[in-house]
């Protein structure tokens, strides 16, 4: 793995700080952190994920919208936020690997330096209740 801008790594050092759950791309897509809010969430830690593409790590999940229509790959926020460069926020319900089904505030941010640089996305997720 190459070496990551300055950017990524101080917000990799916040977020692993954290409680809520976290998780960061870089701006291929590729998975670069999961704190340890986000993995219990996810059901899985961050070494049992490895460093996949959020198309490759999504395709593990199923999502559906507030109404129950099932979300694909590209409509959900994550990939969302990569397509249009822009802050989505959605309530979603979702089928983490290990079976379980969680309902969560998922806000994905695109991460754009003072310059314009794309540098990926982070993704904020906040348990609601059931």
């Amino acid at each position: 793995m190459s070496q990551q801008p300055v950017e990524l790594i101080l917000l990799r050092q916040l977020a692993a700080s954290l409680a809520m759950p976290v998780v960061m791309f870089d701006a291929e897509g590729m998975l670069l952190f999961v704190n340890e809010g986000a993995e219990r969430l996810m059901g899985r830690r961050m070494e049992e994920i490895g460093r996949v593409h959020l198309t490759a790590l999504s395709a593990d999940f199923d999502y559906w919208d507030e109404t129950g229509a099932h979300l694909t790959i590209a409509e959900r926020p994550v990939a969302t936020a990569f397509a249009t460069r822009r802050p989505v926020h959605q309530n979603l319900k979702v089928r983490t690997p290990d079976g379980a089904m969680r309902r969560v505030a998922n806000t994905a941010l695109p991460l754009v330096g003072q310059s314009g640089r794309f540098f990926g996305v982070l993704s904020i997720l906040w348990e609601l209740e059931r």
